[in-house]
């Protein structure tokens, strides 16, 4: 019931802040502001602190709790691997396409540079699309999800509602990009789930390794430097790598640790003994 009532009012809240979005891109409306658009992407926070407090806790309790899943003491190293994975990633992918003769290094540094972002966009994307999103579909949703069935049955589950959940944000835009933003979303879904998984339950549930990849990842996916061919290469190597985690760790716990699930509204690692993160 919790689960379902925390994806309802994600969609409803998100969908909402990018309604008007959508009228633009379909000429219902002349403009709409642009700060609807990581309002959106922040909204599942929203939706989790509502079901918790919907289940008995208060909203100090709730947001307290979302919160302490930030703490970088956790495991260094996976907020070190989750900072450098997207980078890593869109480099590499974007290397293999010049070298194969698919994108001309000249045209790529252009594209680069038409699509990156001011300071306070960058930091409004990384804080709305990673850290307040991934709060609320891996902090609060994913470890309840795994706690019914595998990590990578969790994963799938996950990968699919956030793709839909994301399909406003392709409407509002116009033209070619259209059909190319859906595509990739529909075709990095999944990879992407299966790695957010890999970082949060190896990281012993944090949110903050895993708002950091799910944020850059969006910065770079925001810029054109990943349309075209590049783009294409870079969902290749997400799903290269999503396949390693799941051939080396196994479906059950996506990590080298067991995989994260709640207990009274608390996150603990399945071990033969449970304990308390």
């Amino acid at each position: 019931m919790g689960t379902d009532l925390f994806v309802g009012l994600a969609f409803a809240l998100a969908w909402l802040a990018w309604l008007p979005g959508v009228m633009v891109a379909m000429g219902w409306l002349p403009a709409a502001p642009g700060w609807l658009l990581p309002l959106g992407h922040a909204m599942p926070v929203a939706a989790a602190v509502l079901t918790e407090v919907g289940a008995g806790r208060t909203v100090g309790e709730s947001i307290g709790w979302l919160l302490s899943t930030l703490d970088p003491r956790r495991d260094i190293r996976w907020l070190v691997l989750a900072a450098g994975l997207p980078s890593m990633l869109f480099l590499l992918g974007l290397g293999i396409t010049v070298l194969l003769g698919r994108a001309p290094l000249e045209a790529t540094g252009a594209a680069a540079a038409s699509g990156a972002l001011p300071p306070l966009a960058f930091t409004a994307m990384l804080a709305a699309s990673g850290i307040a999103s991934e709060l609320g579909w891996r902090a609060w949703l994913l470890p309840r999800l795994q706690a019914r069935t595998s990590a990578l049955g969790a994963s799938a589950t996950l990968g699919v509602t956030w793709g839909v959940w994301h399909l406003p944000t392709v409407f509002s835009h116009a033209g070619r990009a259209v059909v190319w933003e859906g595509t990739a979303i529909v075709a990095v879904a999944l990879p992407l789930a299966i790695v957010g998984t890999w970082l949060f339950n190896g990281s012993k549930g944090s949110g903050l390794a895993v708002g950091m990849f799910g944020g850059l990842v969006a910065v770079g996916l925001h810029g054109t430097l990943v349309h075209g061919p590049v783009g294409l290469t870079v969902a290749a190597l997400m799903w290269l790598a999503a396949g390693g985690i799941v051939r080396l760790h196994g479906a059950r716990d996506l990590s080298p640790s067991p995989r994260v699930m709640p207990e009274h509204g608390e996150h603990v690692v399945e071990t033969g003994t449970r304990r308390r993160l």
